[in-house]
């Protein structure tokens, strides 16, 4: 399908901040100041919010205090979070931060840090009541409206929006899922915990049809308005583009239209988070970490850096108390489980060792050049534990096919964690702003993404990880693909660990069932480990399997001697594999007990699977043969049964009893007839035991596989023929069509090849079994055969 789409520069994208450069991370906060860091009076009297830190450990009895404080030194207390010691206040009064510090001295309580959260005061709908006093007129000294104020995107660059060309495929713009194989990784049906990915950002479009269903509007939030998080019906929805096209790479639904996002079954939470102008200041950042640790979040995709400083430093006071109440509540977000992940910029610099910054403040009218920022640290990208993202380009000219670089606009350095799609992506976009719902964007914004999705996978598939253990096993798959990125020719480091890929995270990896020691015993009460063992006559065999498995066997030589299932849970799933009446006498030489399980993913190519062998020579015996636990068939009026020496009986498992295999029911009693076990099926004649090979029931041919008695489907190949069994089971025969393939089989089930009679028509199969059209040679003689493969 086709759309006209909106192209956004990569002016316009820049990760929500302006030109960002990081350093070599220092720690994620400062060590606790003697006496705190407190900010200087200010030169003006306009409404100014303030992050409060109260030292770490402080009582709930002495942080009620402290908030009943900011009154009475002219001040309104605005979020607080005792969780972490840390609350914001605004006040007009430009001594407000020495005069909190003094109240909370002569009240005895410590501190961290006070200081502003911005440059500029307040916006004229963040002004709340302030307490009045005969030197300060409530609302006489407000700034006019910081309309002029060019921070953020704004700083950035004017939007560079223009339509698509009409005949544009919406596949070329939707590279960066398809390089990462999201649709794909939809198709594997491994069991989905459910999964939320927090945006913080300008907001979602939950109307959009292809977020239709992603978006929870019961976890919604807005936290631009002074850091306090409101719910109002339209206060987290996207005024902009940015968050929507954000939460479309992460999660748009596999529906045919539009984009595919990497996880579309992941639930996204929207927390808008920057204000009039596109900034995201710390009382924002702290009121949506807050939020998502309290309200279910697994993974926080961050497309952005924290105004108004590009590097924070964490012993300016007038930068320390934002900073420090940022990192507190990124550190509380990720105590809580949750997986961090953060654009690196889009400045196109070295992000290791940063000493100029010549782009703060960004909500000032005109930032400062030259700014020494040694030890500076960008938030939240730069925090302990977070995962920093640069982007990709599509390289031409570099390698044959699809090859991808750095995009030039990106961050680099030896500190990238992940490089991720991040050059002309297209996503979804408020329909009220572009008309056809989507848009072409550039940026570490967009790159970023594309690693939460991956994040919220395998988050996924590992309900039980940490979203530190999450970023672990991404970097553990991301290396595995890191020959997928072109070496930088410039020198210019950007790959981090590697490329991560949807499909990997979906099937390597995966939870797997765990195998315990394969025991075996000759009475049925002592048991020993089997592994090394000579043994003869008839034996009993058992192992435990945990975990998540849905479905173990037991063979020994080859054949199979018990069965389970299992519901699959990670925890609280044990199984106990026991066969009796093991005649091993019928082997000879060196033998494998051998345990298979797997696990819950039914894809072939999925990891999931495990197997443990314990190996043992079979012996004449003579005068040490022991029969196993002896038993007895019984029958009564439901049928029959098979009791051990012991007075047990087997139920809901399978044993072999005297050289044939039979299942029995949850009730205890024989099973005989088809029956489906672990996605396969197998037969059980009226006598109970179970058939192999070839069998024939109600006039169908079917073919079970003589060491497990599975029933084959698809194609099967024996001694040299081949069979085409139907999804039933069922032997075809007569004219079939496989894919696009026109093959006939025999009335014995034999695929054909070479010539073929069939209602008075002659037809030509090639050595493939694939009836052939057109023109051919055969044996030196042209021949010509119309569509259908009829001679002519």
């Amino acid at each position: 399908m086709r759309r006209t789409v909106a192209r956004i520069g990569v002016v316009a994208a820049l990760a929500l901040s302006v030109g960002v450069v990081t350093a070599q991370t220092p720690p994620a906060r400062a060590d606790e100041p003697a006496a705190g860091l407190v900010s200087a009076t200010r030169a003006n009297d306009d409404e100014m919010n303030y992050a409060i830190n109260l030292a770490l450990g402080v009582s709930a009895e002495d942080f009620q205090r402290a908030l009943a404080l900011v009154p009475s030194v002219k001040g309104a207390a605005l979020a607080s979070y005792p969780q972490i010691g840390t609350f914001f206040a605004q006040s007009a009064t430009p001594s407000f931060a020495p005069d909190m510090a003094a109240a909370l001295k002569d009240a005895g309580i410590p501190i961290h840090s006070i200081g502003p959260t911005r440059t500029q005061g307040v916006l004229y709908y963040e002004r709340v009541t302030l307490p009045t006093g005969e030197d300060t007129p409530a609302g006489d000294n407000a700034a006019a409206d910081n309309a002029a104020a060019p921070g953020g995107l704004a700083f950035a660059g004017d939007e560079a929006a223009t339509e698509a060309q009409a005949g544009a495929e919406e596949r070329i713009f939707n590279w960066g899922a398809e390089t990462m194989h999201a649709r794909e990784a939809g198709a594997v049906s491994v069991e989905r915990a459910p999964v939320t990915v927090a945006v913080v950002d300008s907001g979602v479009e939950d109307t959009h049809p292809d977020l239709e269903g992603r978006v929870d509007t019961q976890r919604s939030v807005k936290c631009s308005v002074n850091g306090v998080a409101t719910q109002d019906f339209y206060g987290w929805r996207d005024e902009f583009y940015h968050g929507t096209h954000v939460a479309g790479i992460i999660a748009a639904n596999h529906n045919d239209i539009g984009i595919d996002g990497i996880a579309p079954q992941a639930t996204i939470v929207a927390i808008q988070a920057t204000n009039d102008n596109r900034l995201i200041y710390p009382e924002y950042v702290t009121c949506a970490f807050m939020w998502a640790a309290d309200h279910g979040v697994d993974i926080v995709n961050n497309s952005y850096s924290m105004d108004p400083w590009v590097y924070w430093s964490p012993t300016d006071p007038e930068q320390a108390a934002g900073l420090e109440a940022a990192t507190r509540s990124i550190h509380y977000a990720q105590g809580r489980g949750m997986a961090v992940i953060a654009a690196a910029g889009n400045e196109g610099v070295n992000i290791d060792n940063p000493t100029i910054d010549n782009g703060s403040p960004t909500d000032a009218a005109t930032p400062t050049k030259g700014r020494a920022v040694e030890g500076g640290i960008r938030v939240p990208s730069m925090i302990d534990g977070v995962a920093q993202v640069s982007a990709l380009a599509q390289a031409y000219n570099v390698a044959p096919g699809l090859s991808l670089a750095r995009a030039d606009f990106s961050n680099y350095g030896t500190t990238i964690d992940f490089a991720a799609p991040g050059d002309q992506i297209y996503s979804t976009a408020p329909l009220l702003f572009y008309l056809s719902g989507y848009a072409v964007a550039d940026g570490t914004s967009m790159a970023t993404p594309h690693v939460s999705g991956v994040a919220a996978l395998i988050k996924s598939v590992h309900p039980e990880y940490t979203g530190a253990q999450v970023i672990d096993l991404m970097k553990k798959q991301a290396a595995r693909n890191y020959g997928e990125l072109n070496a930088p020719w410039d020198g210019k480091e950007y790959r981090g660990s590697g490329f991560l890929d949807a499909l990997d995270a979906v099937l390597k990896d995966q939870p797997r069932p765990v195998i315990g020691q394969i025991e075996y015993s000759r009475d049925g009460t002592a048991w020993a480990p089997l592994d090394g063992q000579e043994l003869s006559g008839s034996v009993s065999v058992r192992a435990t399997v945990s975990g998540p498995m849905t479905s173990a066997r037991v063979l020994v030589g080859g054949g199979e001697v018990a069965a389970a299932t299992g519901a699959g849970e990670l925890t609280g799933n044990v199984v106990t594999l026991r066969a009796d009446g093991v005649d091993v006498s019928a082997l000879s030489g060196e033998q494998v007990v051998r345990v298979e399980a797997s696990g819950r993913n039914p894809d072939p190519r999925a990891d999931d699977d495990a197997a443990s062998s314990a190996a043992f020579t079979v012996t004449s015996g003579g005068e040490d043969t022991h029969e196993a636990v002896a038993g007895q068939w019984i029958s009564d009026s439901l049928g029959w049964w098979w009791r051990n020496a012991d007075g047990t009986y087997p139920a809901s498992t399978s044993m072999r009893i005297g050289g044939e295999l039979y299942r029995f029911d949850a009730r205890g009693y024989m099973v005989t007839g088809w029956v489906s076990e672990g996605g396969r099926w197998y037969y059980h004649g009226v006598s109970g035991a179970q058939a192999s090979g070839w069998l024939s029931v109600g006039g169908t041919w079917y073919y079970l596989d003589p060491d497990s008695g599975a029933m084959a489907s698809g194609w099967v190949n024996l001694e040299g023929t081949w069979y085409y069994l139907d999804a039933s089971g069922a032997m075809r025969t007569g004219w079939l069509r496989d894919g696009s393939v026109w093959y006939y089989l025999r009335a014995s089930g034999a695929m054909a090849t070479g010539w073929v009679l069939d209602g008075g028509s002659w037809y030509y199969v090639d050595a493939s079994g694939a009836m052939v059209t057109g023109a051919r040679v055969i044996d030196g003689v042209s021949y010509v055969f119309d569509p259908s493969g009829r001679m002519l």
